[in-house]
């Protein structure tokens, strides 16, 4: 189905759009480097229950993670961040939606080619502030390796509900070896250090005699 049978089929709807259960989810797995640019997209179709409230435990999490740091091959990434992008909107929240969504975009379209009489800088053009209430309102943030639910929600927007899962990049500290001759010389000095006192207690003993000896004779 075209993007023109999809727009056909939603202009034409007479009764209210009920939320349904999803059939399966779009997992993307993306791989971001040290400079902050994605080195690697993968994409997974997962399978969901038929259940009203469908989860994803976090023992399937663990496994898909994994099985993606395996295929990809480099223990430099680490699993930092996940997103669930769901639109929840109701039937009667579709148009007043539509119409909001339009004159944001129709104003930021307008704008940037002004900036872009300016500005040829090839970067991508930034979001406004208003536009960007409207991703955080669908993209929400999950807890690393905790169960996913996945809410029902309108069929015309089942292909577009997905998950993210973010890998980052770290650098690997390098440690030094530490020279063998300077351990050999810290060993040496140790037991340099270490000397061993003898109290000879014979000898105190019969200081100690002839003392009371004398003592004793004093006063007598």
């Amino acid at each position: 189905m075209n993007w023109i049978e999809e727009e056909d089929i939603l202009l034409n709807i007479k009764e209210p759009l009920l939320k349904t259960p999803m059939k399966s989810i779009v997992c993307y797995f993306v791989f971001v480097n040290i400079k902050e640019h994605i080195e690697k997209v993968a994409k997974e179709t997962l399978l969901l229950s038929e259940d009203s409230c469908q989860t994803i435990n976090k023992s399937k999490v663990l496994q898909m993670i994994q099985q993606q740091k395996t295929v990809f091959k480099d223990n430099k990434y680490i699993y930092k961040d996940a997103f669930l992008h769901l639109v929840d909107l109701d039937h009667d929240d579709l148009q007043p939606f539509n119409n909001e969504f339009d004159t944001l975009y129709s104003d930021s379209d307008s704008g940037s080619e002004d900036d872009s009489k300016d500005d040829n800088d090839g970067e991508g053009e930034e979001i406004t502030e208003n536009q960007e209430k409207i991703i955080k309102r669908f993209f929400k943030p999950l807890p690393l390796l905790e169960d996913i639910k996945i809410q029902p929600s309108l069929s015309i927007f089942h292909k577009y509900n997905c998950l993210y899962f973010f890998f980052h990049e770290h650098e690997k500290k390098v440690f030094a070896p530490k020279p063998i001759l300077k351990i050999h010389n810290e060993d040496t000095e140790k037991k340099k250090s270490n000397k061993k006192v003898t109290i000879k207690l014979h000898d105190i003993d019969n200081n100690n005699t002839n003392v009371k000896h004398k003592f004793t004779r004093k006063h007598r």
